[in-house]
């Protein structure tokens, strides 16, 4: 299996892999402009947003434990399954 992908020089999606290119994860990279939003949705997996550079602010909410925000740290953001941020 190879996994070397390479990234878009320019566009919103850097990186984006087939499903099922890997066993355990997917896995995508985006590049946003200021002030551009980004719809994010679990579903039946857990999600990890890691900021690479530039500011962000995540709000969201996910079942039985209600809505959150971050607008400063962390600069990685655990998702559950089932949960919705932007």
């Amino acid at each position: 299996m190879n996994l070397l992908t390479k990234s878009k020089p320019q566009g919103r999606d850097i990186v984006t892999l087939a499903p099922g290119s890997l066993e355990y994860v997917n896995f995508a990279a985006y590049r946003l402009e200021g002030g551009e939003r980004l719809p994010l949705a679990a579903e039946e997996n857990e999600l990890c947003v890691v900021l690479l550079a530039g500011h962000a602010s995540v709000n969201g909410e996910a079942p039985g434990q209600g809505a959150f925000s971050w607008e400063k740290s962390p600069l990685a953001v655990y998702l559950p399954p089932h949960s919705q941020a932007e």
